[in-house]
């Protein structure tokens, strides 16, 4: 009980560094630290965080989101796709995946022919943990269209963590 009062005031400390700090390293750092303390209760503070002016701390807070999957943060990480900076698109894909946006998954199969290899191969892997029935031609489609030996296993192994049946 009391390490759970002490994580609470830690949560608290932790996220108005992160949200108020003027060092990036130290909101950057703060961003992380929240993953840790593992409760979606910072879910609030990350967000708000998302629109940081460092592009560490905004990509840390949209990890730390995938860590604590904070489904909230949903609606603001769709819009966060039409970004034009290709890693923040990963690190978005990723995390809409892990948490399981049935809302997304239509946005995300969007990205299936992207120009860059690591946004195919993350819109594989969220789409097979969001298994959203409707996206499953998608990611066959993949399967088929792409070539490239890296991206078909991980296609293929997101396929087969769906169902034994597909």
């Amino acid at each position: 009980s009391l390490g759970l009062l002490r994580a609470k005031k830690a949560l608290m400390e932790i996220s108005n560094l992160l949200l108020k700090d003027k060092d990036e390293r130290v909101r950057h750092t703060a961003a992380i630290s929240l993953s840790y303390i593992g409760t979606r209760e910072a879910g609030e503070s990350l967000v708000k965080a998302m629109d940081d002016k460092s592009a560490s701390v905004r990509s840390a807070a949209i990890r730390t989101i995938a860590v604590l999957r904070y489904e909230k943060a949903q609606d603001k990480l769709i819009k966060f796709l039409k970004k034009k900076d290709i890693s923040m698109r990963r690190v978005v894909i990723n995390t809409l995946g892990k948490i399981r946006s049935l809302k997304a998954a239509k946005r995300i199969a969007e990205y299936y022919k992207d120009k860059d290899v690591y946004v195919r191969r993350e819109v594989a892997r969220a789409l097979g943990e969001i298994r959203d029935e409707k996206m499953l031609s998608t990611l066959k489609k993949m399967l088929k269209d792409d070539k490239r030996s890296e991206e078909r296993r991980v296609g293929k192994e997101c396929r087969s963590r769906w169902s034994p049946y597909h």
